[in-house]
């Protein structure tokens, strides 16, 4: 007789069986899910690498832009110092020039010598003629191309270059340019390049980015251009420069504390030899051109005026177009000039013709921008040291008002003639 097993026992070595039996499978699953996993570990492998090249990537790109911030910021840095030594060695200039000269200003003086650019023409041999008959020596030499080794009257040498008339005369130290409108840019910059510090530019109609051109480079060689258009610059009893005053300029301008600075010039003479006759003479008279781009404006001589002792006061004649009389309010509102100052500005009657230019070709209204009425105001506003004159006439009762007194002896009454007279 056959013994059965216990039920309990048979269910598990039924389960033991099963259990052995599923092992195999279970390996072989693993087995396929293994190659699975790894995949999937390297995928993520690959876009974490990814993923680290992207934001190394965006590192580099970044530290590249700083890179070139910083360039940038270092470059302007680096022109920002250029341009504050350019503004300190003119200032240096400004303060020392008094020291440098005993007469007159840093655009005339004593020291002053002429090179004539265009010097045989008929207007320039003219004036250089009147110019060594009234100051002889300040007209060192003339250049014209081709009339190298030539001489003018009173033998003043001609030269071909400007570098050569400053090889053998080195004092000469400005220019005066008589040439056509089309070469004055040659001229003016042949005239730095050759050292000089200083140019009048007589020529008129100057083309617009001719004169850009000059006044760029005379910030790059730390030059000063008047003008174009400038009638030139006097200052009684040291120098002339160009034919302001004409054959005899004494008879308009003497000698004292007043600066007159005029777009106009006819108006610069007049306006010196109106005061004359109240009793007040002139530091400097000079015409500093009413061309669109002017070289040199009230607002540039200021400072210098403001630290010369000799310099009383300020007389200023302007127009409509242009910024320059806006320029100066500026600067007297910064007390970069506290003494006194006349002002008087034409044009007031075409403001509402705009785009249309009267006389000079800076004395147009555009945009409206460039209005007498707003030069005026702003004047008016800019400092307790200011008077404009709402007639010419009343120039003279302007700075008296501020307490300048006259310096000449036997001054007209107020109410005087005219000296000349018109049809």
């Amino acid at each position: 007789m056959v013994k059965k097993a216990p039920a309990k026992k048979t269910a598990a070595k039924n389960a033991a069986a099963k259990k052995s039996a599923t092992k195999p499978a279970a390996k072989l699953v693993a087995k396929k899910v293994a190659p699975k996993k790894s995949t999937a570990k390297a995928a993520a492998r690959k876009v974490a690498a990814k993923t680290v090249a992207k934001a190394v990537a965006k590192k580099s790109v970044a530290k590249a832009v700083v890179k070139k911030v910083v360039a940038k910021a270092v470059a302007k840095k680096t022109v920002a110092k250029a341009v504050a030594k350019k503004v300190v060695a003119k200032k240096a200039a400004a303060k020392g020039a008094v020291a440098n000269w005993k007469k007159g200003t840093s655009l005339l003086n004593e020291k002053t010598r002429l090179v004539v650019i265009g010097a045989t023409g008929r207007e320039a041999s003219q004036v250089v003629r009147e110019s060594e008959a009234l100051f002889p020596g300040i007209v060192l030499a003339g250049v014209t191309p081709g009339k190298g080794g030539t001489t003018i009257e009173p033998n003043v040498p001609i030269y071909d270059t400007v570098a050569e008339a400053k090889k053998a005369h080195k004092a000469i130290d400005t220019a005066v340019v008589y040439v056509p409108a089309g070469s004055v840019k040659d001229a003016a910059l042949e005239a730095m390049a050759a050292g000089l510090k200083t140019v009048f530019i007589i020529t008129e109609h100057t083309p617009i980015r001719d004169s850009a051109a000059v006044y760029r480079a005379a910030v790059e060689y730390g030059a000063r251009v008047v003008g174009g258009t400038s009638l030139g610059c006097y200052v009684p009893s040291v120098g002339r420069v160009a034919a302001i005053g004409g054959k005899d300029p004494s008879g308009a301008l003497a000698g004292g504390g007043l600066v007159v600075i005029s777009k106009s010039g006819g108006l610069t003479v007049t306006t010196a030899e109106m005061f004359k006759r109240r009793g007040h003479g002139v530091l400097m008279a000079m015409g500093m051109g009413g061309d669109i781009i002017a070289g040199t404006i009230y607002s540039d001589l200021m400072e210098e005026l403001q630290a010369n002792p000799r310099c009383t006061g300020l007389v200023m004649l302007g127009e409509v177009g242009g910024t320059y009389e806006e320029q100066a309010a500026e600067a007297i509102k910064a007390k970069r000039f506290t003494k006194p100052v006349a002002a008087f500005i034409g044009g007031e009657f075409q403001e509402e013709q705009e785009g249309v230019a009267f006389g000079h070709a800076g004395a147009v209204v555009e945009r409206g921008k460039g209005k007498a009425s707003d030069k005026k105001r702003l004047l008016a506003a800019a400092g307790r040291n200011v008077r404009v004159a709402k007639y010419y006439h009343d120039l003279v009762d302007c700075i008296e008002a501020m307490g300048v007194k006259p310096n000449l002896s036997n001054p007209s009454p107020r109410q005087v003639p005219p000296r000349y007279a018109t049809i």
